[in-house]
């Protein structure tokens, strides 16, 4: 058997994935004039400063109303607060603004050990912001997972060299290897991975008793 790392912590993306999914994004990028192919966040970076502050006003108007608008997906609270128990460290780590998130947070009343925003640092699909929760976490990259829903959640994984797993079916995205539709589904992932652990290093104690034997 394959040596497995336990899970010392979980990343979520937010929208899409903690949250069910409101914004438009094909309105926002209208409304924002972001040419076709170009990220909204990537496009604002090349932008001068008055005009850039005006288009991230819409930015934030729409992330506003979707704060204030979000469900949160079924089964959020119950995994958070069953991974906390566990000890278990939780991280979102999000494009959306710090101010989006903490509404977000405060209407649903969920708490996470760590929040990472674009304010930290360059956004997905860059693995940066993920690799500042790892360190923040204290953990070794191969064991943490990343939830995501989004391309940019796949390829920022790549980036950071940290297992993803995809949450729901979107025909759009590539073949993921870990796929859930459900938060139930990620607390049986992780209760497997677990258990894949405990038992390696069970059989390793065991054949160490046998050659020191």
């Amino acid at each position: 058997m394959d040596a497995v790392p336990a899970v010392c912590g979980v990343i979520y993306d937010m929208d899409g994935t903690l949250t069910c999914p409101y914004f438009d994004w094909p309105k926002l990028r209208s409304d924002m004039d972001i040419p076709e192919g170009r990220g909204i966040l990537e496009f604002l970076e090349t932008l001068p400063e008055p005009e850039r502050k005006k288009r991230e006003a819409i930015l934030f108007a729409y992330e506003k109303e979707a704060a204030r608008n979000s469900k949160l997906q079924p089964g959020v609270r119950d995994v958070i607060r069953d991974l906390k128990k566990r000890g278990i460290l939780q991280a979102v780590v999000t494009n959306n603004s710090t101010l989006s998130a903490d509404t977000v947070f405060s209407m649903h009343g969920i708490a996470v050990d760590i929040l990472v925003t674009r304010e930290d640092g360059p956004p997905k699909p860059a693995g940066d912001l993920l690799l500042i929760a790892v360190e923040r976490m204290g953990c070794r990259t191969d064991r943490v997972l990343y939830v995501g829903d989004s391309i940019h959640d796949v390829r920022a994984a790549e980036d950071a060299g940290i297992r993803f797993v995809l949450f729901a079916s979107n025909p759009d995205l590539p073949q993921c290897n870990e796929c859930i539709h459900s938060f139930s589904e990620l607390l049986d992932l992780i209760t497997t991975k677990t258990r894949s652990h405990e038992d390696t290093k069970s059989q390793s104690k065991d054949k160490n008793k046998n050659i020191s034997g």
